[in-house]
């Protein structure tokens, strides 16, 4: 079934280290098991719930990564209109914190030309089989501007992006960066 959404994967993590094994290569092309690269599980979460149209936010050393994800292929994502999109940088700023629209112009670019209604964001090192169909399909009947899909339990491998403020009734107050 395709879900009329887009897939927005962020390839660099700044917030975890793993060292030496991302001196050269962003996160998302770290490999992982074998012959995958830790992308490979949130993009075939993606591909397997319905979403064909997905691009990649790389921000640096991601030379690899276009290696490894090629045309999409093996993701069934090799297509003329839609399909994979890698979406580097205009400039050489932090191109995630910057206050410069120049800077996310690929994104808003990518954006402008997507036909579907809803838009899927991810980091890359999500490491898990989603089923984000679901997740959309709850996101249409709330008739709210933003779902946030989060961990409750508060484990974490890194800092958090950010923290979720709820009041008494369980409805989302604040955002603390």
């Amino acid at each position: 079934m395709l879900l009329d959404a887009m897939g927005i994967i962020i390839a660099d993590n700044k917030r975890i280290n793993l060292g030496e094994l991302i001196n050269e290569r962003a996160l998302a092309a770290v490999p992982f098991a074998g012959r995958y690269r830790i992308i490979d599980m949130i993009l075939s979460s993606m591909v397997n719930s319905g979403i064909k149209h997905i691009g990649i936010l790389a921000e640096t050393k991601y030379s690899s990564l276009m290696d490894h994800i090629g045309t999409g292929s093996y993701w069934d994502l090799d297509r003329l209109q839609q399909g994979l999109r890698i979406i580097p940088p205009y400039t050489q700023s932090d191109f995630f914190r910057s206050q410069n629209p120049q800077d996310l112009r690929g994104l808003y670019d990518f954006l402008q030309r997507s036909v579907q209604q809803y838009v899927v964001i991810t980091e890359s090192n999500l490491v898990a089989n989603l089923d984000l169909s679901d997740c959309i399909k709850t996101h249409e009947k709330s008739d709210a501007d933003i779902t946030i899909v989060y961990n409750e339990d508060g484990k974490q491998s890194g800092s958090p992006i950010f923290s979720l403020v709820f009041d008494e009734e369980n409805t989302l107050t604040d955002l603390l960066f």
